[in-house]
């Protein structure tokens, strides 16, 4: 099964090409904040979900596959049926925001829609307790368990497509993330299939041949918060500190970015070229900024596999912090 998944994604690697000239969505490189200096098929969303597609197809001709690894996910049949409806919305929203540019309110509606129709439709994917066991709290949200589940999903949806600005950022970011999902909960074709998918990504992104678009990274990221979710709630396999750590560099540079830009009264959702990708760029070459992001992206969690995560949560913000100032420094 899963050397029919690696086949699929040799082919694509061999005609992405060919799909580029058929699905017709590129970014060009027309406004300044603009680092690229050709038009790039924003098609990474596309090989994703033709890889979900794949995989389904073949899911249902290995039914041990299904019954061990999809359930092992997501629970049951219908719930994984869910979560296929609400993927393929995500995916639809930023398919069309890559054509369209559709207007950040309508997405942040958009957004909020799906999200809390997806934890309407799977309990179990509300965050009902939040547990940390470093500083021993235990809280119980109980009827704000719907909109602190939602304002999950908004918020790594929202970092991750504010992180996603330069080649090599986003997709081993995302392979890293995978990767310790993988070591976390063992051997899983669907972990594995997005892992086969990623290094394909990141061998044509690596030469600026693809991008990811707002359709895959929007749809990455909601896997990504819907697995997460569903792993914490059903096995505790996987701790919120792990899950803090593991998405905090983006989710401060978010935080930073927002803040900044409400300072200067302008929206929260503008852009500029005030990312750390940027900020490094300015006094580092491409190569240099795309491992030392790697590298900070990582930094926390394993802080916290060595010393503890009670240390590690406080140390990822000053870490970042550090970093930011560090090179903002320079750049004068």
């Amino acid at each position: 099964m899963l050397f029919l998944i690696l086949l699929l994604n040799l082919a694509m690697l061999q005609y992405y090409q060919s799909i580029s000239k058929i699905i017709k969505v590129y970014d060009y490189p027309f406004y300044k904040r603009k680092i690229h200096k050709t038009k790039t098929p924003l098609i990474g969303g596309f090989l994703l979900l033709a890889n979900i597609i794949f995989i389904n197809i073949l899911y249902f001709f290995f039914k041990d596959f299904y019954f061990t690894d999809l359930n092992k996910i997501f629970g049951d049949h219908n719930k994984y049926f869910f979560f296929l409806f609400s993927s393929l919305i995500i995916f639809l929203i930023g398919y069309l925001d890559d054509k369209k540019n559709l207007n950040a309110n309508l997405k942040f509606f958009l957004f909020l829609l799906i999200t809390a129709l997806s934890a309407h439709l799977d309990h179990n994917l509300l965050l009902e307790t939040i547990v940390i066991k470093s500083w021993n709290i235990n809280i119980n949200l109980l009827k704000l368990s719907l909109i602190f589940t939602v304002l999950c999903f908004l918020l790594f949806i929202n970092a991750a497509n504010m992180y996603d600005g330069i080649n090599l950022q986003s997709g081993p970011y995302f392979f890293g993330v995978y990767s310790y999902l993988l070591y976390k909960f063992g051997i899983n074709s669907f972990f594995i299939m997005i892992l086969i998918f990623l290094i394909i990504f990141i061998l044509l992104n690596a030469k600026g041949k693809i991008f990811f678009g707002n359709s895959g990274v929007y749809l990455i990221s909601f896997i990504t918060s819907y697995i997460m979710i569903k792993q914490y709630n059903n096995l505790e396999v996987i701790s919120i500190e792990e899950i803090f750590l593991l998405m905090s560099i983006p989710g401060y540079d978010m935080l930073r970015l927002f803040l900044s830009r409400c300072y200067q009264k302008r929206s929260p959702f503008s852009s500029d070229r005030n990312h750390i990708h940027h900020i490094i760029l300015k006094t580092r070459g491409i190569h240099f900024t795309q491992l030392f992001l790697f590298i900070l992206n990582f930094t926390p969690i394993l802080i916290g596999s060595i010393i503890g995560y009670y240390y590690a949560l406080f140390l990822s913000s000053f870490i970042y912090l550090f970093v930011f100032y560090f090179f903002r420094r320079l750049s004068i």
